[in-house]
């Protein structure tokens, strides 16, 4: 077990020599060794080496004296200290953005850690060649990254609305030595999928076109009036609708919208009272505004004297 970007190192890490003991190895702290265990079966050895999430400066702290500039930089550096034996079968286990000669595909939360893709969070794979299999973590979406050997084995559910099309499956590795080893590709089947329903809300709601109720469900509705406690109405139908939203002729005027020249020498008054009007097809009332007054105060949007 090796923490991620979203781990609480010391948290993961407490325990670690007690947990050991009943065949739990945990590495959550990079501290200047690549934690190897070695795993035998007859006669097949294997080592496996676990790399937990490293930045840059972490390994810089460890090597002060090195060149570290880079993402790369560091788990190419890591990976030399290690001392190696490519003679013997080695696995890691890794949790970096680790990439092919094209990117991997991102369709969750994990893209919101690597928005700087192609620059300085990217690692290419090669930094991983003395490995004979190599077990990656961070990126949501089953998928090799440069051989088929190199894997991130993706989540086991679905955590975002981009994954939907996933097919989530769970990697089963099969060694019998330096030179054999193969791998199949298990599917998973959740109890509750994560689907995406679209059209207006009679229709969806019609009990004639409900199918699995207890599915998550996302919905985009096309009616072009607004619904009042659409949410509360949906969960009564898709006890587990995570979100609903609308695509009809308004939201389409608001995504043309250029939004960097909306609030050009305008009111706080002003933008609110046309972003009502374009929601809701009439205007916002004396007493509503005071609302969104007061709001913007709390927000630190408006000073306490306006």
């Amino acid at each position: 077990m090796i923490s991620g970007n979203h781990d609480s190192d010391d948290r993961l890490n407490y325990g670690k020599w007690t947990f050991e003991k009943q065949g739990v190895y945990i590495s959550a702290i990079y501290d200047g060794k690549l934690d190897c265990h070695v795993l035998k079966d007859g006669d097949t050895e294997i080592n496996i080496y676990m790399l937990p999430f490293v930045k840059a400066s972490h390994v810089r702290h460890v090597y002060p004296d090195e060149t570290i500039d880079t993402y790369e930089d560091a788990v190419r550096l890591v990976i030399d200290k290690a001392g190696i034996d490519e003679s013997k079968c080695n696995i890691v286990i890794a949790h970096q953005f680790v990439a092919g000669k094209e990117d991997p595909l991102l369709s969750g939360s994990e893209s919101i850690g690597t928005q700087n893709v192609g620059t300085v969070e990217k690692v290419g794979y090669d930094c991983f060649s003395k490995f004979d299999y190599v077990a990656l973590g961070h990126i949501h979406s089953a998928q090799k990254v440069g051989r088929d050997l190199c894997r991130y084995s993706g989540t086991p559910l679905k955590y975002s609305l981009k994954e939907i099309n996933d097919k989530k499956s769970v990697p089963l590795i099969t060694v019998n030595g330096k030179n054999d080893i193969s791998f199949e590709l298990v599917l998973l089947n959740p109890k509750r999928d994560v689907r995406h329903i679209r059209g207006k809300m009679e229709e969806l709601l019609d009990p004639a076109n409900i199918s699995s109720p207890d599915d998550f469900i996302y919905a985009t509705l096309t009616d072009e009036d607004i619904i009042d406690n659409v949410m509360g109405i949906f969960q009564q139908s898709y006890r587990n609708t995570v979100k609903v939203d609308f695509d009809n002729s308004r939201t389409r005027e608001v995504e043309k919208v250029d939004i960097s020249q909306i609030a050009e020498n305008r009111t706080f008054e002003d933008l609110i009272s046309d972003f009502y009007k374009q929601v809701y097809g009439c205007d916002i009332s004396d007493e509503e505004m005071a609302v969104m007054r007061e709001a913007a105060r709390e927000a630190g949007v408006l000073n306490e004297a306006d």
